[in-house]
């Protein structure tokens, strides 16, 4: 038992000498590369230790540490010394951080502040005044020859372009001609797209009573969409354009044509065009024209101008206005221009009298107030729930104006419209009884000095007009259809008045 006892102590005392001597080996291995450190002198302030002073090991560790870009960048916060530096490749400074200069009265001096909203994020960097101006002449200087660089650049691309345009497209100085026309030269630019559609249309029809060429027929599909316009120019004064578009709205609109030579300033002669002009006016009496087709000049005499055209209109102008959901169109009529066959006179008193009656409005001085009126006229409705056979003479109840004066004439002394007013009522009354049978009044009166059509008109079931369809003035003596006549319809009116307390009655 002893002896297994010696035996577990002296393996115990192996493993542990094996230990130690493989800790001692590791700390020998780190040891053998950690380089040589010398201790220097502690530096003074604000003063950086050259590279001279260090161990050749902690130079070579500064120098794999260090990289030195190729291409600086400017710092976000800059100073003295990055104002006059040029970075060619740097990234764009964030929107938040914002540096400007402020003048400052008190010390009179510029300040550069580099802000991030309202607070300063560095001390900011003072400058005369006149290190101010000519930093920012070298700024301004710097930016003027970028731009012409860019621009530069751009023209370079456009001659790139210039060389695959159309043969359309050309440009020549006109060389004497430029004191005609002015600098320039002869532009010409061509632009637009051509389709054209080409087919074959054959229609075969199985009818047997047509013919054989009937029965088949073949015909060309031909159908193209146009779409070109050209501009061209001489010099800086004449211009041409023309637009084509067979696709268009309107047909005026399919080509436009226009050659205008425009003058300087001080010439006689301003705008001269011809082809599709328009013509604006500066006020609102007198309206100008669009889409015009001719020629229009503008001339100048000292502070005089004069604007003439001479074109033919190819589009009008319409307006509609509504108010509410009606609309409205207004319209002037003329006192001459009144509806045809509609506005009748009840007698020719009533014509003769008419300026009289009128002469001291508002107060109408007539005398006549008609009562009752019926109205009659031909029946093209075949309405028969008020129809009458009428015979209407045109002589009656007239004084002076008798177109029959060998068979009617006048009685009394007073002009107004009345039964009485001349003997044709009477003597119808008491000696053509029989005229009221309307098959036998043409045969009554063609033995008399009247005249079918001119001195009397026999209706047969004639229609009576309602109230809503004409209107009447109870003074003045005329009626105002609602709807005019045909010109081979017939109008007829019976009516009662009074004047001066006395009735008087035409018709019956």
């Amino acid at each position: 038992m002893k002896s297994r006892k010696k035996y577990i102590l002296f393996g115990l005392l192996i493993l542990l000498a094996g230990g130690f001597y493989g800790l001692n080996a590791d700390i020998s291995v780190y040891s053998s590369v950690l380089p040589e450190v010398t201790l220097l002198p502690e530096p003074a302030l604000f003063e950086i230790p050259e590279t001279e002073q260090l161990s050749e090991a902690v130079q070579d560790t500064v120098k794999k540490d260090t990289v030195t870009p190729r291409y600086p960048v400017a710092k976000i916060v800059p100073e003295y010394k990055d104002l006059k530096k040029y970075y060619p490749i740097d990234l764009t400074t964030p929107e938040t951080i914002k540096s400007e200069f402020q003048y400052n009265p008190l010390t009179n001096r510029y300040e550069l502040r580099t802000k991030i909203g309202d607070s300063d994020i560095t001390t900011p960097l003072s400058f005369t005044p006149e290190e101010y101006y000519n930093y920012s002449l070298r700024r301004s200087m710097d930016s003027y020859y970028k731009g012409k660089y860019a621009e530069g650049f751009e023209t370079g691309e456009k001659d790139k372009k210039k060389d695959v345009l159309s043969l359309f497209d050309f440009n020549f100085d006109l060389g004497p001609a430029d004191k005609i026309f002015g600098p320039g030269g002869v532009k010409l630019n061509a632009n637009g797209k051509i389709l054209t559609k080409i087919g074959i249309t054959r229609t075969s029809t199985g009818n047997p009573t047509l013919t054989e060429r009937q029965r088949n027929r073949t015909a060309f599909d031909f159908d193209s969409q146009i779409q070109a316009n050209i501009d061209a120019s001489v010099g800086d004064k004449l211009n041409y354009n023309m637009n084509y578009n067979t696709e268009s709205t309107f047909d005026f609109d399919t080509k436009k044509i226009n050659l205008a030579y425009k003058g300087k300033e001080d010439e006689i002669l301003r705008v001269l065009e011809g082809g599709n002009v328009s013509m604006n006016t500066t006020n609102s009496l007198i309206r100008g024209g669009q889409s015009l087709f001719g020629f229009k000049t503008e001339l100048q005499f000292g502070k005089l101008t004069v604007d003439a055209i001479f074109s033919q209109q190819e589009s009008q102008s319409k307006s509609v206005s509504s108010r509410g959901n009606v609309q409205t169109t207004p319209f002037e009529v003329a006192a001459d221009m009144y509806d045809e066959n509609m506005h009748y006179f009840l007698a020719h008193h009533f014509y003769n009298h008419y300026d009289e009656a009128m002469g001291s409005l508002p107060y109408i001085r007539s005398g006549i107030n008609i009562d009752r009126i019926e109205v009659w006229i031909t029946n093209r409705r075949s309405n028969y729930n008020e129809a009458r056979n009428i015979v209407a003479f045109a002589d009656l109840a007239e004084h002076d104006r008798i177109s029959s004066p060998g068979f009617i004439h006048p009685t009394g002394q007073e002009s107004l419209p009345s039964n009485k007013a001349n003997d044709l009522y009477d003597n119808l009354v008491n000696n053509y009884p029989n005229a009221r049978d309307i098959s036998l009044v043409n045969q009554i009166f063609g033995a008399t000095p009247l005249e079918g059509g001119r001195d009397y008109e026999k209706i047969e079931n004639a229609r009576k007009l309602e109230p809503s369809e004409y209107h009447y003035d109870s003074q003045l003596g005329y009626i105002s259809l609602r709807i005019p006549l045909q010109s081979d319809e017939v109008l007829a009116v019976a009516y009662a008045y009074t004047y001066n307390g006395s009735t008087h009655q035409v018709g019956e």
